[in-house]
């Protein structure tokens, strides 16, 4: 899981605006912009995250249509809007295939190392409990 979102977050990374390409390419979302694999290791995030995540991901991503902007003290200012910048979901796409497959392959394999087990201890299903218990935290 952890390899399925490393590649798109690196060929996210790479699609992102330069720093400095417009005035708002600050590099704010190249550098919060992270993997976060949860801790049973069969889930994976890639993005931006928390209280210090980067707020415009997704005005990068998809753009902005024209819009006014309230200030504080109550002036009004115009945003010109901009244009979508994909960076994450071609990400996504391009490495869809590749992913799905390893990950198949991990299943696969934990499947046939359960099985394997099984018929070691007397190809029972009544084993199978028993089996978890003592294979709960083994790396097949």
């Amino acid at each position: 899981m952890e390899a399925a979102a490393t590649r798109i977050h690196d060929d996210a990374l790479a699609a992102m605006p330069a720093v400095g390409k417009n005035r708002y390419a600050t590099g704010e979302l190249r550098a919060k912009f992270k993997v976060k694999i949860r801790k049973d290791g069969l889930g994976a995030s890639v993005g931006s995250f928390g209280k210090r995540r980067a707020r415009h991901a997704h005005l990068v991503e998809f753009g902005a249509r024209p819009h006014a902007i309230k200030m504080p003290g109550g002036a009004v200012i115009q945003h010109p809007g901009s244009p979508a910048q994909p960076f994450l979901v071609p990400a996504f796409k391009a490495n869809k295939a590749r992913n799905l497959a390893d990950i198949g392959g991990a299943v696969d394999r934990a499947l046939k190392h359960t099985a394997d087990l099984l018929t070691e201890d007397g190809d029972s299903l009544a084993a199978l409990p028993a089996l978890i218990r003592r294979t709960k935290d083994a790396d097949p």
